[in-house]
């Protein structure tokens, strides 16, 4: 038997058999920033950790995602860094604009 929740903040959970709840890899990715977080309720975080536990994929995934997260800190710690050279002046300008509000 199949049952599907929905609703902000749900997880839609699937009894397979006897393995218990479960589930996809996309419904993985869209509570990934709040896992991370630690902001996912006991009952659905060990929903999570199950699947995490099945899946090597997702695995990967979310190191690359908690990866990501440092490097975007790291880029961000310093706003008066200078820039690479290799990063083109176009792309510059846009972000300098997008940060002071400026849209084009």
């Amino acid at each position: 038997m199949v049952v599907r929740v929905r609703g902000p903040q749900r997880i839609r959970v699937a009894r397979i058999q006897d393995a218990g709840p479960c589930m996809t890899c996309g419904e993985l990715i869209e509570f990934l920033m709040a896992y991370v977080d630690d902001e996912l309720a006991p009952d659905r975080r060990a929903v999570f950790d199950a699947h995490l536990a099945r899946c090597e994929a997702c695995r990967r995934y979310l190191a690359t995602y908690r990866e990501a997260v440092v490097l975007g800190r790291d880029a961000c710690a310093d706003p008066g860094a200078p820039v690479a050279n290799e990063v083109p002046e176009d792309l510059v300008q846009a972000i300098l604009a997008v940060r002071s509000g400026v849209r084009s």
